[in-house]
C-alpha cells in the first residue's frame, strides 16, 4: 500500500504567508497512521511586472517508497493530480518592463533544517528562456530529493511528524529589470 506525507506548497502574493496542512497516512504493521505537515509557501517578487506559474499549488510528498514534488487539482488543494519534475515560471511586463530582454527571472529556495534532517533537497534550475513580445517563460527544474533519514519504525514516524512540525521550504520568485 502506497502511502505519503505531503508538505503543502501554495502560492503567494505576501512574504512567506502561513497556509495550510495537508494528510495522508503511512502504515506500519499494517497500522495506517494519519499525518499533517508543516507550512511552505512559495513568494513572487513581481513587483516590475506579473509572475504566474504552470502550478500554482503544489506538494513536497514524503512518501514511504518515493519522495516527489506531486501537482494538485487547484480546485481541490488535497488531491494529488501526479509527480511533477518542474513548473514553468511566466512573465508578462509591465509598462515598466515591455521588453523582458532585459528580465531576469531567479529562483531560490529555504529549507528549515527539521526537513534536511530526513530529505536532502538539492539544486534546481531555470531552463533555456523563451521570449515572445512581452512574456517571458522558463521552465524551473523542481530540486532533486532524497532520503536522508527515513522513518523504519512507527517510533521513527513519530518522531518525524513532531520534528516537522512548522517546519518549511519556501520558494522565491523573483523578475529583475536590468538598469
Amino acid at each position: 500500500m502506497k502511502t505519503s506525507s505531503k508538505i503543502s506548497i501554495i502560492a503567494t502574493i505576501s512574504t512567506l504567508a502561513v497556509v495550510g496542512t495537508a494528510f495522508a497516512a503511512w502504515q506500519f504493521n499494517k497500522a495506517a497512521e494519519k499525518v499533517s505537515n508543516s507550512n511552505v509557501v512559495i513568494t513572487k517578487d513581481d513587483s516590475v511586472g506579473e509572475i504566474t506559474l504552470q502550478y500554482e499549488t503544489f506538494y513536497l510528498t514524503l512518501d514511504q517508497e518515493v519522495l516527489a514534488w506531486t501537482s494538485v487539482d487547484n480546485t481541490n488543494a488535497e488531491t494529488p493530480t501526479g509527480v511533477i519534475t518542474s513548473n514553468k515560471v511566466t512573465y508578462t511586463g509591465s509598462a515598466k518592463s515591455e521588453d523582458v530582454s532585459d528580465v531576469t527571472l531567479t529562483v531560490t529556495y529555504t529549507v528549515d533544517a527539521a526537513i534536511l534532517t530526513y530529505v536532502s533537497i538539492t539544486d534546481g534550475s531555470l531552463g533555456t528562456r523563451v521570449e515572445n513580445a512581452n512574456v517571458l517563460e522558463q521552465d524551473y527544474t523542481l530540486p532533486t530529493l532524497g532520503w536522508v533519514a527515513k522513518p523504519t519504525t512507527k517510533k521513527d514516524f513519530d518522531k518525524m511528524k513532531t520534528d516537522l512540525a512548522g517546519a518549511k521550504v519556501a520558494f522565491t520568485i523573483k523578475a529583475t529589470i536590468a538598469e
